[in-house]
């Protein structure tokens, strides 16, 4: 999965064959963004040991390149917008989707990152909860596929290729991703408007 060269240098594909063949060449920050913390939970519960076993320095080497990528001398795009400090759909497009967003993670970054960079993740996980407000319906705390900055439906207009199975599908991965954050949030902050968004999105689908 890990890319060693090209635009997408120090990401991951992903998607790949069970043979580890990359079925694409492209990364999308949800994965990055899971390994980290996958790593930095590793690092907390066995230590850091040697190479890449060294756990904590492999996930703080993600997230400089999530963060620091497109900057001078780093050639690429950032997973994270720097300027509004949102989670992109993909790299090199200027909209997200809701179900990446993972404002739990974001706080435990600004705690176990690169020092420079704790200050960004603290300003991401506050960004990400309001994008969050924004882009789920009030009434049933679902969200659309995609979604621009400001939270509104993306009009799908800049060509990306949507994988070749219903939509439906698609959505219920929506659904999944939106609950699993929301329940987090829940258990992390005890936010009773997280419990409240996750009634509401499981009392109007069924799977």
């Amino acid at each position: 999965m890990y890319m060693d060269e090209g635009p997408g240098k120090n990401y991951f594909a992903w998607s790949c064959a069970l043979d580890g063949t990359r079925n694409a060449d492209g990364p999308a920050p949800d994965g990055e963004e899971y390994f980290a913390m996958a790593l930095f939970f590793a690092s907390r519960r066995w230590g850091d040991g040697e190479g890449i076993f060294n756990y904590s320095r492999e996930a703080k080497a993600i997230l400089h390149e999530c963060v620091h990528k497109g900057e001078p001398g780093h050639p690429g795009d950032p997973m994270w917008e720097p300027s509004n400090k949102l989670i992109k759909f993909v790299p090199g497009l200027d909209f997200s989707d809701p179900s990446y967003h993972l404002p739990h993670f974001y706080e435990l970054f600004a705690e176990y990152a690169d020092e420079e960079d704790r200050k960004f993740w603290k300003g991401a996980a506050e960004a990400s909860r309001a994008y969050l407000h924004k882009a789920c319906h009030p009434d049933t705390g679902l969200s659309a596929e995609y979604a621009d900055y400001d939270g509104t439906p993306h009009s799908a207009t800049t060509g990306i290729t949507v994988m070749p199975i219903a939509r439906s599908q698609i959505s219920r991965w929506t659904i999944c991703g939106l609950t699993r954050t929301r329940g987090r949030c829940r258990l992390q902050r005890n936010s009773r408007n997280s419990t409240a968004r996750i009634r509401r999105i499981t009392g109007t689908v069924s799977f």
